[in-house]
């Protein structure tokens, strides 16, 4: 019998002895976001769902084995960013756009400011390390579609000086 994303979320989630609220909270969302997701109320993205696979140690593609998204995940799987950098990047961020430096203009259910994940090395600019940021959504466009090497420049140049400041 096929099992459901949202069923095998909540069965490795038992087998590994952790409540909702234990595991939402390593995972840094909210319980009931969390309870969405095992209900099969909610869908989570791929980069939630690397965070689940990772702190649970199993690899991402036991939650979409015979699932139709198995494609679609496998030709993704090259942009999913180290939940590590992700969480770098928020903390450098701070609830503000790296490029304009505006406050992000909105918060989230689960209390998240909105910024976009920006990963510059999956962008093809030249450089030699994955490099990630945070944007608001205008700047996130403006990056993508002008490639602006100046704000490139700019942003990495402040990726890499709090990365040696930190």
């Amino acid at each position: 019998m096929k099992k459901c994303l949202n069923y095998k979320i909540r069965e490795i989630r038992v087998r590994n002895n952790l409540t909702i609220q234990q595991m939402a909270s390593s995972l840094e969302i909210a319980a009931s976001t969390l309870g969405m997701y095992e209900r099969g109320m909610r869908k989570p993205d791929i980069a939630v769902m690397a965070r689940i696979a990772k702190m649970l140690n199993v690899d991402i593609k036991y939650f979409y084995e015979e699932d139709f998204e198995i494609d679609e995940i496998a030709s993704n799987i090259e942009y999913l960013q180290d939940s590590k950098l992700v969480d770098e990047a928020r903390r450098r961020a701070n609830g503000f756009c790296e490029l304009c430096e505006a406050r992000a203009p909105f918060i989230l259910d689960n209390g998240e400011p909105y910024l976009e994940v920006f990963h510059i090395k999956s962008r093809g600019y030249n450089n030699e390390t994955n490099e990630i940021v945070l944007l608001c959504p205008n700047c996130n466009k403006k990056v993508e579609i002008i490639k602006n090497p100046g704000d490139i420049n700019y942003l990495l140049r402040k990726v890499r000086k709090n990365t040696k400041d930190g």
